[in-house]
């Protein structure tokens, strides 16, 4: 809810509103805007999950000289572009506030009416295409036979790429030729740069990073995680190291390493949330304030500059090598709080220090009742941005939507439900209608989550055979190209690319023995019919490689000239080699191999808890999106049951829904927020909901708000027959009568049930 006073009871008598095209108040006669949290659960569901726009509508007033004439599409700006950036606020007579932040989304009007547009937020921007590697929580390694990288994942990870890629940041965004970018948003794994080793801290019994939430993102804690640069610089070369530092929480150290050969340039974020800079362990800049900022170091020209997003800096000076930055290690104590680890080469004043400039324009908030840990997250294929988002934040029931401000919200509906009430709504002085509805259609007989569940084949070797080519026969001038797809129901990591020449390239016997690697090529076959030795980069091109995460492509290019004695070449293991193990005799090539293949499959969790058996089933689809079922680790929980357990409660008897609560207009209240409402001399209750829909207008002299609200409590203020029966079950006449003894009949009137047993 916004800050500020709100309305005292009184009538809202001189409402206004403000309406600003591209930055400029424009003339209005009249304004709406409208919202909601989307669910396609039960009504009864009290948080729900997927993406719907906000909208509105403006009716224009005249704004030429002449007022009688209309209002001319063809005239020079008369009528609002498609796409103009659009803001509305409005004041209840007790300040402004903004309700609305969008663009115009057409504009209608005629001869003898006024022009009027409608509006839509930001949500196109979600329109954006996505693609995103799949992962698993435990990683192959770096190169070969190396340690596994313990990246963690979540499906927040997803969540915040996909964010990303749509211009919604919760961390900096990419800063000019970045070295290396660590959102840290459940996962090490980074989006510049390549990640080479990852884990928690040596003493710690993690299996890898842990993530907390606070300020609007998760931060990272207890991990240990080295990059290779995406480019490597001297370290004469401008360089610019940035973090983000939790407000509260942060008890323990964090260091961010840019070595260049033996020796590191650190930002260091101590164990009170002070920030300062070293090189190697000399200190050269600061300590300062680092705690709740962005905090970033330029070293540039032998000159080191610390600052911090609220405001405060440091300096010093310290030459730096001109050897090549070599790798960057990033480490976070258990009680450390860091996000959005950067480390860029800024080629002018104007991207130095860009982390500090950037205003948040995401906030995740995901709660602890459904995300959970994943093992596995799935390719992401040229997807639209929009598309993902609505259906991970359907999977965990986190309602999803653009703000007022136009900041895109994530929340966990244990999150919105354990609000405090933002406002109190009374009978006496706000509330001006109520409409209500309880019905059997939001109630279900059982409650099933259905998962995918990952099985999941990984190796220290590129050694998880993935795909196997066909005999084929090739003559002289022939060509052979052929995609791969994945299965729908696979995932292929660390695919070994681009392959080797079977038999031809160094130590090709011992790897193909051991089934390492992935292998191209063929052998020539003789005037005689016999094997006369391998096909190599002198006889046909092949290779294999990436279109995308979700498909390969082979080719193989036959020379148009063949050696002498030699009629055509075919695309197997060669029978004459004599280093080969028997069983390859007769192996088709090529032969595409990875680290690691993740193999999917549909599970059901049912809930213990029952609903009337009358009532239809609820199964609802969590895809990839959670996974663990039965306990896998430290901390880790059942998370399947966990949210089937949930949802059984929100659906498992009627509950009353308010569809339309009509108030006295307070443009303070915000949708996802939680209000309490109190109203004992007509309904008798006293509620507390979370606020799903939200309509507020203006027009002339009159003003009106309309809230649709999820009840998350209800406690009657005043008792029914069967209240009382419920209270003295099992007790008679004489206990109701000792219990009031002395008590005129105005006290049991007011308080019946305050003496049951």
């Amino acid at each position: 809810m916004r800050s500020g006073p709100g309305p005292s009871g009184t009538p809202v008598t001189a409402p206004a509103s403000t309406v600003t095209l591209d930055g400029t108040p424009r003339p209005h006669l009249a304004v709406s805007v409208s919202r909601d949290l989307p669910s396609d659960l039960p009504a009864s569901v009290a948080a729900g999950g997927g993406l719907v726009s906000a909208g509105g509508e403006v009716t224009w007033a005249p704004a030429e000289v002449v007022t009688s004439r209309d209002v001319s599409p063809w005239a020079a700006g008369a009528v609002p572009a498609p796409g103009t950036p659009v803001t509305v606020d409005m004041d209840a007579g007790h300040g402004a506030h903004r309700v609305f932040t969008g663009a115009v989304e057409d504009t209608t009007g005629g001869t003898g009416k006024a022009s009027a547009s409608t509006l839509v937020d930001h949500i196109h921007r979600l329109d954006a295409r996505v693609s995103i590697e799949p992962l698993l929580r435990l990683m192959p390694p770096a190169s070969e036979g190396g340690d596994y990288r313990r990246i963690g994942l979540s499906p927040i990870y997803v969540v915040d790429r996909v964010m990303r890629a749509c211009r919604y940041f919760t961390t900096p965004p990419l800063e000019y030729d970045p070295a290396v970018s660590v959102p840290l948003q459940g996962s090490v794994w980074p989006e510049r740069g390549t990640c080479t080793a990852a884990g928690s801290q040596p003493a710690s019994t993690n299996a890898h990073a842990t993530f907390y939430q606070a300020d609007g993102r998760l931060y990272a804690a207890d991990v240990v995680a080295t990059y290779a640069p995406r480019v490597s610089r001297p370290g004469t070369t401008a360089v610019c190291l940035s973090l983000t530092v939790a407000s509260t929480g942060h008890t323990e150290a964090a260091f961010l390493h840019a070595y260049y050969g033996a020796t590191a340039v650190t930002l260091v974020v101590h164990s009170s949330g002070a920030v300062s800079a070293r090189y190697g362990a000399t200190t050269v800049a600061g300590p300062i304030d680092g705690r709740g900022a962005r905090v970033s170091l330029l070293v540039k020209g032998g000159t080191w500059t610390l600052r911090t997003s609220t405001g405060l800096s440091a300096t010093g000076t310290q030459a730096v090598t001109s050897t090549a930055m070599s790798s960057i290690t990033l480490s976070a104590s258990a009680g450390a709080r860091i996000a959005g680890a950067q480390i860029s080469y800024p080629r002018g004043t104007f991207e130095e220090h860009a982390t500090l400039a950037h205003v948040p324009n995401a906030r995740v908030r995901p709660g602890v009742t459904s995300p959970g840990l994943l093992d596995a997250t799935p390719a992401i294929v040229n997807e639209r941005g929009i598309d993902v988002l609505r259906d991970i934040s359907k999977a965990l029931c986190s309602p999803l939507w653009l703000d007022e401000d136009g900041v895109l919200q994530w929340a966990g509906p244990d999150v919105l439900r354990a609000q405090s009430p933002a406002v109190t709504i009374t009978a006496r002085d706000s509330l001006l209608a109520l409409d209500w509805r309880v019905s059997l259609d939001h109630t279900r007989s059982t409650t099933t989550v259905k998962w995918d569940k990952p099985a999941i084949s990984v190796r220290r070797w590129p050694n998880v055979t993935l795909w196997e080519g066909r005999k084929e026969t090739l003559n002289a001038g022939d060509e052979l190209r052929e995609f791969i797809d994945v299965p729908a129901d696979e995932d292929w990591i660390g695919v070994n690319l681009p392959g080797l020449y079977a038999g031809a390239d160094t130590g090709g016997d011992e790897r193909l023995n051991r089934g390492i690697g992935s292998w191209v090529g063929g052998y020539r076959v003789a005037t005689d019919g016999t094997a006369a030795g391998w096909v190599t980069p002198a006889h046909a091109t092949a290779s294999l490689s990436r279109v995308t995460h979700a498909t390969y492509l082979h080719e193989k290019v036959v020379n148009t000239t063949l050696p002498a004695g030699v009629t055509h070449v075919v695309t197997e293991v060669s029978p004459a080699s004599a280093g080969l193990w028997p069983k390859w005799d007769g192996q088709a090539l090529p032969i595409l191999r990875g680290y690691a293949k993740t193999t999917w499959t549909s599970v059901n969790t049912d809930s213990v808890l029952t609903g009337p058996a009358d009532r239809p089933p609820l199964v609802h689809d969590a895809g990839p999106w959670v996974q663990h079922a039965g306990t896998v680790g430290a901390g880790d929980v059942d998370v399947p049951a966990r949210l089937a357990g949930w949802l059984a409660t929100q659906v498992n008897t009627p509950t009353p829904e308010v569809t339309g609560l009509e108030v006295m207009p307070d443009p303070r209240i915000q949708l996802g927020d939680v209000i309490a409402l109190a109203d004992p001399d007509n309904l008798g209750v006293a509620l507390t909901g979370l606020v799903v829909g939200l309509t507020l207008a203006q027009s002339g002299p009159g003003a009106s708000m309309v809230l649709a609200l999820r009840v998350i409590s209800a406690n009657p203020t005043h008792a029914t027959y069967d209240h009382l029966q419920a209270a003295w079950t099992g007790a008679n006449y004489a206990a109701l009568e000792a219990a009031w003894s002395g008590q005129p009949y105005a006290a049991l009137e007011a308080r019946p049930l305050e003496e049951s047993p």
